[in-house]
Parts: C-alpha cells; sequence; structure tokens
C-alpha cells in the first residue's frame, strides 16, 4: 500500500511527465464509468482515480491494464479530471518501475507490429453454430497496409524514444 504523501509524489512525478492531471477536482460522479466498455473487466474509472488518490496502487492495477483509451471517461467527466490519461500515465510509471504488464498485452503489442491489427482474423460460430470466416461471408482478406515497413519504422522510433525518457529519469 502506498502512503498519502506517496500518492502526492506520484501524482507531481505524473503531472511532469505525462500531462496535467487533475485527479483531485474528481468528486465521484461516476459519469466517466457509466460509458466505459471496459467495466466489466475491471476498469471502473472512478474508483480508479480515487484509490489513487488513497494511495492503493496495488488495488487498480487490474482495471489499469484493462482500460481500451477509448476516451469516453474523459470526454464525459465534468470535471475535467482525465482519467484516461491518469491511467495511461499510472501503466507507464509501472512499467518503468519494472512491473511486468500481462501477458496478453505483450502479444498485442506484438501483433501490431507484425499486421497492424491487435489480432489476427479468426473464424467465429454464427447463430446456427456453424464456423464463418471473411472468405465464407465473401469478404475480401485482410491485407496488410501499403506502408507496413514505414509502420513498423515508427514504432521502433517511439519504442526508442520511450525507452530514452525512462533512461533519463
Amino acid at each position: 500500500m502506498i502512503a498519502l504523501n506517496e500518492a502526492d509524489r506520484l501524482l507531481e512525478e505524473l503531472r511532469q511527465t505525462v500531462a496535467n492531471l487533475t485527479p483531485l477536482v474528481c468528486y465521484s460522479c461516476a459519469r466517466c464509468s457509466s460509458g466505459c466498455v471496459m467495466t466489466d473487466a475491471g476498469c471502473v474509472p472512478h474508483s480508479i482515480i480515487q484509490l489513487f488518490r488513497l494511495g492503493l496502487l496495488d488495488k487498480v492495477e487490474r482495471g489499469l491494464w484493462s482500460c481500451c483509451q477509448c476516451l469516453k471517461c474523459d470526454v464525459r467527466c465534468p470535471q475535467d479530471a482525465r482519467p484516461a490519461i491518469l491511467i495511461l500515465a499510472l501503466r507507464n510509471l509501472l512499467v518503468a518501475r519494472g512491473l511486468t504488464p500481462p501477458k496478453g498485452y505483450k502479444v498485442m503489442l506484438e501483433n501490431v507490429a507484425r499486421q497492424a491489427t491487435i489480432q489476427p482474423p479468426q473464424e467465429v460460430m454464427n447463430k446456427d453454430f456453424d464456423f464463418v470466416s471473411r472468405t465464407t461471408l465473401g469478404l475480401p482478406e485482410l491485407g496488410k497496409p501499403a506502408n507496413m515497413d514505414a509502420f513498423r519504422q515508427n514504432l521502433k522510433k517511439l519504442a526508442a524514444n520511450l525507452l530514452e525518457e525512462v533512461d533519463e529519469k
């Protein structure tokens, strides 16, 4: 458990590294959470803000990694507490401190680097319990973007820049 003064220090560190975060203005109206598509997976933005304010980072970890960064919570917040930005900042901070993200997160990132999607196309079951694919539905196969090499180069540059920022701290 993190002490309140440690939470204040973390908040200041996050402000300096990511954005001007304002979780202290959150009054738990839950408008951010009411629009979140990942609440069933543990991401409850207003709870994450409150737990962070209390210094209970160990309680928010599951919610941090299930957030899909759709930014609905940021848009819905009447106080501009910026929960999505706080979640992203906390992820970055935890990784910089040596926490390993969940295995599925790494697989997803590898898929993005390999094929520019988070998962390859797959067969799914229809209402008649038959498996269908893009081909059986008459849909064209998904091709890699024409500029996949440029996409990979940009990913490498971004990763290098992020690693440099972490090393500087």
